[in-house]
């Protein structure tokens, strides 16, 4: 079945080293943060209880929600887009244009921090477990992370993501051993939030001193400017359109826990966090190949005689990378997932196995769909996205009243699971018509080798055959090929070491 890609094979020319060292500093960055985050987790749930981590992500949940509100989908992927095309089309207004953008992020930043301060008594008493202090302490994380985004945008726009790798993994590090120090000394949760303040603000300095950095080679100078606010209106109304798929994306998780934390116990929320954080692995190589191909399709769709097999052959590669990988995900949970819950978080955990997999299976196909996405926001066509985001969300919300309430952490995985499944496909057939070959046999290799692993774990004793179902299927379907898995490796090797 090796039909529809076989051409797509990496060649090592100036631009593919470009991305691929873009998508080697992306994979620091992710792999060493989501590290951290297993860690945090594990630490929390062995010093506090499983009850005290489910208020502990619930907080976390409210000041990401209002991380993802303050983006207005212009460090996401507005602002990139500018940047990118901007440098492709007038660079000699790049200040002017990263100036206005940083402007609108920073105010509207502070005033949804205001906001968080305001309100923390109404959103603390929603919840079991969390209090209104620790909530006005999460505020501080908005402006700090506000800044951090703003930078990454400036840095993912001009394709120099190699900084990332530096100050994200190095503020995670500085959560990290807060967190031990919290853990070892027996101090409140409330402490923790705060130590956290320094983590943030130590990334914040280093993103800055970066940013300068990079408008002295490109002959730029960041100014916050009030009077831009009127002049980038109409950028924040083109900008809303992308900013429905991505708070759809990134909230998604954090909407189900809170729905969990109304609806159920705090060990349920604690349960799906868990769960959906060892379901995120397939995730890391997704966002980092996302956000690395963005730039570069926004760049091509700007330049004049754009060649559209360039975008093609980009997407067929990384759709095929992303199905491999989560396919290959889930059928090493299948085979060691109930030893990992137990091992990592204890046997209470060991029950959530069911939402382990239900999860791995839905982040695995929303990784393709997050590609698909990444082509029709570059190419201005993303208010078909926003739309479909509407209707998985009336989805989830339909389904959830009933699957959460009754079944818990459960019903919430399935729930999930099964809007990313109907939004996937809807994605997938608007793409086709829009613009045309987008890949969709990765798609349906990816759907067939899930079913081939989750029937022969459904077998007695299949889970224990579930990697090697994985190899055979992926193998003769065309989704795992070594001679293209080793080209890719050589470049990602050849990029670092150019740029070293």
């Amino acid at each position: 079945m090796n039909t529809d890609d076989d051409k797509s094979t990496p060649v090592a020319d100036p631009a593919n080293n470009c991305l691929a060292t873009n998508i080697f500093y992306l994979l620091i960055a992710i792999v060493v943060s989501n590290f951290c985050m297993f860690l945090r987790n594990l630490i929390v749930i062995r010093s506090y209880g499983a009850a005290a981590h489910g208020g502990f992500v619930l907080v976390v949940s409210i000041a990401a929600v209002t991380i993802a509100v303050s983006d207005l989908g212009l460090a996401s992927k507005v602002g990139v887009r500018l940047i990118a095309r901007q440098r492709a089309i007038e660079p000699e207004r790049l200040g002017q244009v990263i100036s206005g953008l940083v402007t609108v992020q920073l105010l509207f930043a502070v005033v949804l921090v205001l906001g968080m301060m305001a309100f923390a008594g109404p959103l603390a008493s929603a919840f079991d477990d969390i209090s209104a202090t620790a909530v006005r302490v999460a505020g501080a994380w908005v402006l700090l992370h506000a800044i951090i985004r703003i930078c990454i945008m400036i840095y993912v726009g001009f394709e120099r993501m190699g900084a990332i790798a530096l100050f994200m993994p190095a503020a995670e590090a500085a959560k990290l051993v807060w967190l031990l120090i919290c853990a070892a000394t027996g101090k409140d949760v409330i402490w923790i939030f705060v130590g956290w303040i320094g983590a943030y603000g130590l990334a914040a300095i280093l993103a800055v001193a970066y940013t300068r950095r990079i408008g002295r080679a490109f002959s730029f100078r960041v100014r916050i400017q009030p009077q831009a606010i009127r002049r980038s209106l109409h950028i924040i109304a083109e900008a809303v359109p992308y900013h429905v798929p991505f708070m759809a994306m990134f909230a998604l998780p954090f909407v189900t826990q809170f729905c969990l934390g109304v609806w159920q116990v705090p060990e349920q929320v604690s349960f799906f966090q868990v769960c959906y954080s060892l379901a995120f692995v397939s995730r890391l190589v997704s966002i980092a190949t996302a956000t690395a191909i963005f730039p570069r399709l926004a760049h091509i769709d700007a330049s004049a005689g754009a060649d559209s097999n360039e975008a093609t052959a980009m997407l067929k590669q990384v759709t095929r990378c992303v199905g491999m990988i989560a396919t290959f995900v889930f059928a090493f949970y299948c085979t060691t997932g109930s030893v990992l819950l137990q091992w990592m978080y204890g046997a209470e955990y060991v029950s959530a196995l069911p939402v382990l997999l239900v999860l791995a299976v839905g982040v695995g196909l929303e990784n393709y769909t997050q590609q698909l996405h990444q082509v029709l926001m570059a190419m201005r066509k993303v208010r078909v996205i926003s739309l479909l985001e509407l209707l998985r969300y009336i989805l989830l919300a339909a389904l959830a009243a009933w699957a959460i309430r009754i079944h818990g952490a459960q019903g919430a995985a399935w729930t999930v699971c099964a809007a990313i499944i109907v939004n996937a496909v809807l994605v997938m057939c608007v793409s086709r018509r829009l613009v045309g070959d987008i890949a969709a046999g990765s798609f349906v290799r990816t759907l067939a080798v899930f079913a081939v692993v989750a029937v022969v774990a459904w077998l007695p004793y299949g889970r224990c055959f579930a990697v090697p179902a994985w190899l055979l299927a992926a193998s003769s379907l065309g989704l795992f090929r070594l001679r293209q898995l080793r080209q890719w490796s050589a470049l990602l090797t050849s990029a670092f070491r150019s740029r070293s």
